[in-house]
């Protein structure tokens, strides 16, 4: 019997430990996670204001403004401040940047320009994923 209940608090004492090392590993990788899903929100929700045929051009201007914040972290999230970024990758995230850049450009007016210009950032992003995911 009291091999049973030592052997039932070795498991015990296993599980808990095992996942307080999960939750630690988890939340390592939590700010380049939190920064690529807030980037696909405001892609996503700049893809349903163009589909819109109302196309108000403030708003997606703001969250063109909002993507543009956001991928100016992507350096900072996947460790620039640690050390140097791969180079493949630094030159990936320039191409983002120069992407969105290019789409706040654009006259929110032309609603076909600005979609060719979220398709291409949207590609950016495809481009990225596809080599470091």
């Amino acid at each position: 019997m009291r091999a049973l209940l030592l052997v039932l608090l070795g498991l015990v004492v296993g599980a808990v430990g095992a996942t307080m090392i999960g939750n630690a590993l988890r939340l390592r990788d939590a700010y380049p996670r939190g920064v690529m899903v807030v980037m696909q929100h405001h892609l996503v929700a700049t893809r349903k204001m163009l589909a819109d045929p109302a196309c108000k051009a403030s708003k997606i201007q703001a969250q063109l403004a909002r993507l543009d914040a956001v991928d100016s972290d992507i350096p900072s999230a996947f460790g620039a401040d640690s050390g140097p970024l791969d180079p493949g990758f630094a030159k990936a995230a320039k191409h983002l940047q120069q992407a969105v850049t290019a789409a706040r450009a654009v006259s929110a007016a032309d609603c076909e320009a600005m979609a060719a210009a979220v398709s291409a950032i949207a590609q950016r992003c495809d481009d990225c994923h596809r080599q470091y995911r």
